[in-house]
């Protein structure tokens, strides 16, 4: 008895989280978020090793090139969303920047360019990351104004599990585009083709999710 009451709960709250707007739209973006995040990681290697032609040892400056450019932007994104003091604005900016942003990466074929690329992009990566927080916190206390209740539990769970489903989605996105282009798993070269496969799921699919996401928040959100 008590575990059924207890089930009714949970999908009580699940039901009130599907009608709260603006956190549908918030986990909505940080989905597509993830997916960019999960594509862009997931191709990092396959874009050294057939793209640029340097080994995989070589990813380690991309990605240290990437740190730089967030770590670089956090203050200042930081300082723009204070002196603005409308995150909804900020948080759309951002999103529509790192989905702009994404692009260039596409066309890249030089390693040293591709690292400066990369610190280039991870400056507006930073400023997604800098507003996921408060804009999350400003979903959270909508949330109690309506309901009267607390559920950062559920909240965060809902993240949890689409950070797991964005895995998902790069493993199908992946498979597509090699089945697609001819990609040979385990070969030492590819083919051009295989190559802008490559080149896809590593800047131009995620481009489009995250723009996709960023649009979403430009027309729903109205959280400030």
């Amino acid at each position: 008895h008590q575990k059924g009451q207890v089930e009714r709960s949970f999908f009580k709250e699940y039901k009130a989280c599907l009608k709260h707007k603006n956190f549908m739209v918030y986990i909505t973006s940080f989905t597509c978020y993830q997916i960019l995040v999960s594509l862009m990681t997931g191709s990092i290697n396959y874009i050294a090793l057939f793209a640029l032609k340097v080994p995989a040892s070589a990813v380690m400056p991309i990605m240290a090139g990437l740190l730089v450019g967030m770590m670089c932007s956090m203050p200042v994104w930081m300082k723009i969303a204070n002196k603005t003091d409308n995150d909804r604005r900020t948080f759309i900016l951002a999103s529509f920047f790192l989905a702009i942003m994404t692009v260039p990466l596409f066309f890249i074929d030089d390693y040293f360019i591709m690292i400066i690329g990369v610190i280039i992009w991870g400056f507006f990566e930073g400023a997604y990351w800098v507003m996921i927080s408060p804009v999350g916190s400003t979903v959270i206390d909508e949330s109690v104004v309506m309901t009267s209740e607390r559920r950062e539990g559920i909240y965060q769970g809902f993240q949890a599990f689409v950070t797991r489903a964005a895995l998902i989605v790069q493993a199908v996105s992946f498979s597509v585009i090699h089945s697609i282009t001819g990609f040979v798993e385990g070969s030492s070269t590819q083919t051009p083709e295989a190559i802008l496969g490559i080149r896809i799921h590593f800047a131009l699919l995620p481009a489009i999710f995250m723009l996709i996401g960023a649009v979403i928040l430009w027309r729903f959100f109205d959280l400030t």
